[in-house]
């Protein structure tokens, strides 16, 4: 049976159609990365906070994050990992951040702990 042409030839029909509709239904799902980069403005930003951050030491809530539009999702302390901080969270030097937000302000962000430890 499968060596008959076109049996094979209508098995191939039915299976591209039956993907084709399965491709249609995921469409509905996104990726990670369409999810989080609504436009060029925003985007994930992984850095580490180095020696004379000016977050070290200071809270979430006092970190002046919010007001530049830059949410953490989550904290690596390299023993353990603090998803969605909370507001009270105090940064610690050697915690890697991984931020969301607008990119131009986390560049800012971060290009300030660059030239802070250019000048230490």
């Amino acid at each position: 049976m499968s060596r008959n042409k076109w049996v094979l030839h209508k098995m191939e029909t039915v299976i591209e159609k039956k993907l084709s509709i399965q491709m249609e239904r995921n469409k509905k799902y996104k990726t990670v990365e369409e999810v989080l980069k609504l436009n060029e403005e925003y985007g994930v930003v992984e850095f580490v906070l180095e020696e004379n951050n000016k977050l070290i030491h200071v809270a979430l809530e006092d970190s002046g994050l919010k007001e530049k539009y830059i949410q953490v999702l989550n904290v690596d302390r390299g023993s353990h990992i603090v998803h969605f901080p909370s507001s009270k969270f105090v940064f610690q030097e050697g915690d890697k951040v991984i931020l969301y937000g607008q990119i131009d302000n986390i560049k800012e962000l971060v290009l300030e702990q660059a030239s802070e430890n250019l000048n230490a």
